[in-house]
């Protein structure tokens, strides 16, 4: 409902999302980014660009959709952090005093891209189940509260994500997929 009331200009609904969600979502975002004072200006943007752009978003979890749209500024962040490794790599003074080294950056960069190609070829329900619980930190009881479903439903779901993330990346955790997914295909 409050992602309705955000979409119709409700001031009052934003801040009770703000309420609501701002310590959890600059938690989640300090684990991210390695920095608080990143996580907040971060989460600051999210909330800044949920609200300019409410009257675009359909309907859902208004805070579901701001962690969403803090993740995505943060691996904006994350991209703008490759260039600055890349200036420094060519002489360029570093501008950011958190700059990680080229190796992690290329392995954070194939790591994120492969469980984004993984979270692609998830079913959607499952996929919007994972996002749910694990970039928006709610509850089990939540993510069925939003998605009208019961709570064993979205644990199932869960259970049924994590094991196609193991599958997908069973390479660099150095185990047989037929091992992880049990033989089972994906079957959203």
């Amino acid at each position: 409902m409050t992602l309705e009331r955000i979409r119709t200009g409700d001031v009052g609904a934003l801040e009770e999302l703000l309420r609501d969600a701002w310590a959890p979502l600059v938690r989640h975002l300090t684990l991210v980014l390695g920095s608080p004072e990143a996580a907040q200006d971060v989460a600051q943007e999210a909330f800044v660009r949920l609200w300019e752009r409410r009257e675009r978003w359909s309907a859902g979890s208004a805070r579901a959709l701001v962690f969403r749209i803090g993740r995505n500024a943060a691996l904006d962040l994350g991209r703008r952090q490759a260039v600055r490794n890349r200036w420094a790599r060519e002489g360029r003074p570093d501008p950011s005093p958190f700059a990680a080294g080229p190796d992690e950056e290329l392995e954070a960069a194939e790591l994120r891209r492969r469980v984004e190609a993984a979270l692609g070829r998830m079913a959607p329900r499952r996929r919007e189940v994972f996002e749910l619980v694990r970039f928006a930190g709610l509850s089990y009881g939540e993510v069925g509260d939003a998605m009208e479903l019961a709570p064993q439903t979205v644990a199932n779901h869960m259970s049924l994500a994590l094991r196609d993330l193991r599958a997908e990346l069973s390479d660099l955790m150095g185990v047989d997929p037929g091992e992880v997914s049990g033989g089972r295909t994906n079957d959203g």
